[in-house]
Protein backbone atom coordinates (compact mmCIF):
# COMPACT_ATOMS: atom_id res chain seq x y z
CA UNK A 1 0.00 0.00 0.00
CA UNK A 2 1.28 3.24 -0.73
CA UNK A 3 2.31 5.56 2.21
CA UNK A 4 1.57 9.33 2.20
CA UNK A 5 3.48 11.56 4.89
CA UNK A 6 2.60 15.15 4.61
CA UNK A 7 4.74 17.51 6.79
CA UNK A 8 4.35 20.74 6.04
CA UNK A 9 4.72 21.99 2.69
CA UNK A 10 6.15 18.86 1.30
CA UNK A 11 4.78 15.34 1.34
CA UNK A 12 6.52 11.99 0.40
CA UNK A 13 5.08 8.56 -1.07
CA UNK A 14 6.39 5.62 -0.25
CA UNK A 15 5.81 1.70 -1.40
CA UNK A 16 7.48 -1.48 -1.35
CA UNK A 17 7.82 -3.81 -4.16
CA UNK A 18 9.17 -7.23 -4.92
CA UNK A 19 10.67 -7.80 -8.03
CA UNK A 20 11.12 -11.10 -9.18
CA UNK A 21 14.37 -12.58 -9.33
CA UNK A 22 14.33 -12.84 -13.55
CA UNK A 23 13.47 -8.90 -13.89
CA UNK A 24 15.73 -8.12 -11.35
CA UNK A 25 18.49 -9.44 -12.86
CA UNK A 26 17.36 -8.10 -16.28
CA UNK A 27 17.05 -4.72 -14.83
CA UNK A 28 20.77 -4.80 -12.98
CA UNK A 29 22.50 -5.86 -16.37
CA UNK A 30 20.97 -2.57 -18.18
CA UNK A 31 23.03 0.36 -19.96
CA UNK A 32 20.71 2.74 -19.43
CA UNK A 33 18.68 3.73 -16.13
CA UNK A 34 15.06 2.56 -14.83
CA UNK A 35 13.12 5.48 -12.99
CA UNK A 36 10.39 4.95 -11.26
CA UNK A 37 8.17 7.69 -10.59
CA UNK A 38 4.39 8.22 -9.29
CA UNK A 39 2.01 10.47 -10.75
CA UNK A 40 -1.20 10.90 -11.22
CA UNK A 41 -4.27 8.68 -11.94
CA UNK A 42 -4.74 8.24 -15.87
CA UNK A 43 -6.80 11.28 -17.72
CA UNK A 44 -6.63 13.19 -14.02
CA UNK A 45 -4.44 16.00 -13.01
CA UNK A 46 -5.28 16.30 -9.04
CA UNK A 47 -2.06 15.26 -7.76
CA UNK A 48 -0.18 17.58 -10.38
CA UNK A 49 -2.33 20.77 -9.80
CA UNK A 50 -1.07 20.46 -5.85
CA UNK A 51 2.46 20.44 -6.85
CA UNK A 52 5.03 23.37 -6.40
CA UNK A 53 7.59 21.95 -8.71
CA UNK A 54 7.56 18.76 -10.94
CA UNK A 55 9.54 15.99 -8.61
CA UNK A 56 12.50 14.20 -9.98
CA UNK A 57 12.70 10.89 -11.17
CA UNK A 58 13.34 7.77 -8.64
CA UNK A 59 16.42 5.40 -9.21
CA UNK A 60 16.96 2.71 -7.21
CA UNK A 61 20.44 0.94 -6.94
CA UNK A 62 19.58 -3.37 -7.73
CA UNK A 63 21.55 -5.84 -5.58
CA UNK A 64 21.60 -9.46 -6.77
CA UNK A 65 20.51 -10.80 -3.16
CA UNK A 66 17.13 -8.28 -2.49
CA UNK A 67 13.95 -8.77 -4.11
CA UNK A 68 11.94 -6.02 -2.08
CA UNK A 69 12.78 -2.49 -2.33
CA UNK A 70 11.59 0.62 -0.92
CA UNK A 71 10.41 3.41 -3.41
CA UNK A 72 10.35 7.13 -1.78
CA UNK A 73 9.80 10.24 -3.61
CA UNK A 74 9.49 13.72 -2.45
CA UNK A 75 6.79 16.42 -3.45
CA UNK A 76 7.07 19.95 -2.80
CA UNK A 77 3.47 21.21 -2.37
CA UNK A 78 2.25 24.30 -3.46
CA UNK A 79 1.12 26.55 -0.12
CA UNK A 80 -2.09 27.32 1.65
CA UNK A 81 -3.65 23.70 0.63
CA UNK A 82 -7.59 23.34 1.04
CA UNK A 83 -8.79 20.44 3.10
CA UNK A 84 -10.11 18.48 0.06
CA UNK A 85 -6.80 19.41 -1.80
CA UNK A 86 -5.17 17.46 1.57
CA UNK A 87 -7.78 14.85 1.05
CA UNK A 88 -6.81 14.10 -2.62
CA UNK A 89 -2.87 14.34 -1.51
CA UNK A 90 -3.37 11.80 1.13
CA UNK A 91 -5.47 9.28 -0.97
CA UNK A 92 -3.42 6.35 -2.74
CA UNK A 93 -6.22 6.03 -5.06
CA UNK A 94 -5.52 9.33 -6.29
CA UNK A 95 -1.60 7.77 -7.44
CA UNK A 96 -0.32 5.50 -10.30
CA UNK A 97 3.50 3.71 -9.52
CA UNK A 98 5.13 3.48 -13.18
CA UNK A 99 8.67 1.92 -14.52
CA UNK A 100 10.11 4.32 -16.83
CA UNK A 101 12.98 4.11 -19.80
CA UNK A 102 15.94 5.98 -19.58
CA UNK A 103 13.79 8.76 -21.64
CA UNK A 104 11.64 9.25 -19.01
CA UNK A 105 8.83 7.79 -20.76
CA UNK A 106 6.07 5.57 -18.60
CA UNK A 107 6.72 1.72 -20.28
CA UNK A 108 3.96 0.02 -17.32
CA UNK A 109 1.70 1.80 -14.91
CA UNK A 110 0.22 0.08 -11.56
CA UNK A 111 -2.94 1.24 -10.23
CA UNK A 112 -4.35 0.11 -6.76
CA UNK A 113 -1.88 1.24 -4.58
CA UNK A 114 -4.59 1.74 -1.53
CA UNK A 115 -3.82 -2.06 -1.52
CA UNK A 116 -0.88 -3.83 -0.31
CA UNK A 117 0.20 -6.43 -2.87
CA UNK A 118 2.80 -7.86 -0.77
CA UNK A 119 1.65 -11.17 1.26
CA UNK A 120 3.20 -10.61 4.30
CA UNK A 121 1.46 -7.01 4.48
CA UNK A 122 -1.78 -8.54 4.35
CA UNK A 123 -1.22 -11.04 7.12
CA UNK A 124 -2.51 -8.84 10.43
Amino acid sequence: MLQITKNGNSAELTLRILISDDLREKMMHTEKPIYFPFADMPGNETIKNLLAETPSHVQIEFNSKENRYTISQQLKLKENLTEDDEKALLSPANYRFQVSNEEKLSVASFMGLEYSLLPEDNQK
